[in-house]
């Protein structure tokens, strides 16, 4: 025996027991939502693993009674046996502090598993089609394609940080003090264009949504 499988068990045993998992988080808290997804059409007799979606009480309430209707949606990879990917949605409380409202396991980021994402927690948070609600999220083409889908009428905003990553993986750099000047001067006057325009239009003025590596980095 590994000593992964020795401390960390059967991958999958412990898949095989999702639905009793979501049951028993169901009977121990009604009011919690959590949601699995289980394909049995591509392999005839076997169900296969697709999404896993919780959305515990206490986050949901705290957000629905005391936040700000700005809503982080991001992303990453998981490194577990099976892999997959762990869709996260976040905010920042008063103190700039992380606060995680609901999360999902995924099998890969597409369209359907983003729409998938949205349309449990819009039932949870009551975002209807998204009238005074902003969306905060990098350019994944199915997450943008889900969101103008699901809540048009909520305003997108793009995470300075991820702008920037992205500039600096097609821009080649030598000197790291030429990349702060040419990539984080633009950023930062965006930022001071923004925060005047928030002044004048909105009581939010986070810029960055790169809350969820955070997470990936206990894994």
């Amino acid at each position: 025996m590994s000593v992964i499988s020795k401390f960390m068990g059967d991958w999958a045993l412990e898949f095989s027991k999702l639905l009793d998992y979501a049951d028993m988080i169901k009977s121990t808290n009604p009011e919690i939502s959590c949601w699995v997804r289980i394909d049995n059409e591509t392999q005839p007799e076997k169900y296969l693993f697709k999404y896993f979606y919780v959305c515990f009480d206490s986050l949901n309430n705290g957000w629905l009674e005391g936040y700000r209707r700005i809503i982080g949606l991001d992303s990453c990879f998981l490194k577990g046996a099976y892999k997959g990917e762990l869709l996260v949605a976040i905010e920042k409380n008063g103190n700039q502090q992380m606060y995680p409202i609901a999360l999902a396991v995924i099998d890969q980021e597409t369209k359907h598993s983003w729409s998938w994402f949205l349309s449990h927690l819009i039932q949870d948070l009551e975002l209807g089609v998204g009238d005074g609600l902003i969306i905060m999220s990098d350019m994944q083409k199915g997450l943008i394609l889900a969101v103008q889908e699901l809540l048009p009428n909520a305003e997108r905003r793009m995470c300075a940080r991820h702008i920037w990553a992205n500039w600096q993986k097609n821009r080649e750099m030598k000197q790291e003090e030429k990349l702060s000047g040419v990539v984080l001067r633009p950023v930062l006057s965006l930022k001071k264009d923004q925060e005047q325009q928030l002044k004048q239009h909105q009581t939010v003025n986070i810029l960055l949504n790169n809350l969820v590596q955070l997470l990936k980095q206990c894994q």
